[in-house]
């Protein structure tokens, strides 16, 4: 009888267990979903399009627009400036993991 009853308890907390780490990932895929909503209701409130007007011509003088391409083919500026975004965006990304990481014991 005592074993009986002891069988019904070890399963009956076994799916209290289970039925509560359900509920915790329901509960954190429910906050996942939020944020990531609000995230893109924030971004599409930013405007579409280039943020640089287009110009229907050269404002600067025909020797001063060869020279910038010259500059522009010996030091790529846009490869520059995309290989120093790509670095802050990893640099941010670590910032933002390595505490996370940290309180998970994932890093020492």
């Amino acid at each position: 009888m005592i074993a009986k009853f002891a069988a019904f308890l070890s399963g009956l907390f076994r799916n209290g267990l289970t039925w509560l780490y359900n509920v915790l990932i329901d509960l954190l895929q429910s906050v996942f979903n939020g944020f990531c909503d609000f995230a893109v209701s924030v971004v599409s409130l930013f405007p579409s399009g280039s943020s640089v007007p287009d110009s229907p011509h050269s404002v600067v003088g025909p020797v001063l627009d060869f020279f910038l391409t010259a500059l522009n083919w010996l030091f790529p500026v846009s490869y520059v400036v995309t290989v120093v975004g790509f670095l802050v965006a990893g640099m941010l990304a670590y910032f933002v993991i390595a505490p996370l990481a940290r309180w998970v014991k994932l890093l020492t």
